[in-house]
């Protein structure tokens, strides 16, 4: 029987296919969070370029990205009169109901996750950290390696700059050698 295409490119590229992650940062870190949530599930999978395979990862990396939509404090700051009009993916809504009615299918807490998640977070002041204890825990109990880091006095974009760069990639290559029982660096 013929290889799939996916595992043809893996083997000709030499990836494992058992052992991919994905990493993503600010709103990236929302996306591969929404990846590894709905991870394997065919009705997520798309419909272009070649169609053999699931485009499956084990682990995921979210840099203080959104994790929970529903958040009321994040539903409060899209509150407004309807003259208040917010921007969301491609077009404009008026309420923050219209928004969260379209968000509730990207929204990694609603769905089932199936991949390995780190949460990096920083320590700004910002509302986009909730439902990331909540979904760690969900993770926890159903046996999937799950796990939350926070770096001190860090502001939103801490991972593009130094200090934080680098305890930023020592967090994330712990986490995925633990993940992948892969020796540490250097071993």
């Amino acid at each position: 029987m013929p290889a799939l295409a996916s595992e043809r490119h893996a083997r000709e590229r030499r990836i494992n296919p058992d052992r991919i992650a994905a990493v993503g940062a600010s709103s990236g870190g929302q996306l591969v969070a929404l990846l590894g949530a709905t991870n394997g599930a065919p009705e997520y999978e798309g419909n272009v370029g070649e169609q053999a395979g699931l485009s499956a990862v084990q682990a995921v990396v979210d840099i203080d990205g959104l994790a929970d939509f529903t958040d009321p404090e994040l539903v409060r700051q899209q509150e407004g009169p309807p003259e208040c009009a917010r921007p969301f993916p491609g077009r404009t809504v008026r309420h923050a109901s219209e928004c969260l009615a379209g968000c509730l299918g990207a929204d990694p807490c609603r769905a089932t996750q199936r991949a390995a998640l780190l949460f990096i977070n920083s320590t700004a002041p910002t509302p986009i950290l909730p439902g990331r204890a909540a979904m760690c825990n969900r993770l926890r109990a159903l046996g999937i390696d799950s796990e939350i880091v926070v770096i001190p006095d860090t502001p939103h974009p801490f991972w593009l700059a130094y200090p934080w760069f680098d305890r930023t990639v020592a967090e994330i290559d712990r986490f995925l050698r633990r993940h992948f029982a892969m020796p540490a660096a250097g071993d």
